[in-house]
């Protein structure tokens, strides 16, 4: 599957800056990949992170791994946490 990803910065209420990708079926509208990135903000139990549209950025495309096109498929998008992120999903 060809994906692409964005590259999505949001910050905390401290300032703290939290750095994740949003992984998506190519041609997914960007407004999507935020609506998933702010799915993700509350899914990892963060109701104090701030994340604006301009943000959310698409970055490049790659192709898949399976476990990411699994994901992807059951989803919608799948997520690489990076800095900051407060409760890494296991």
């Amino acid at each position: 599957m060809k994906i692409d990803v964005y590259d999505t910065y949001a910050q905390d209420t401290e300032g703290k800056k939290i750095h994740f990708d949003v992984l998506v079926e190519s041609k997914t509208s960007k407004e999507q990949a935020y609506q998933y990135a702010l799915e993700f903000i509350k899914s990892i139990g963060s109701n104090n992170i701030s994340l604006q549209q301009n943000m959310c950025n698409f970055c490049h495309s790659a192709l898949s791994d399976n476990s990411t096109e699994a994901e992807i498929k059951q989803k919608g998008y799948s997520i690489i946490q990076m800095e900051g992120c407060p409760n890494p999903m296991a």
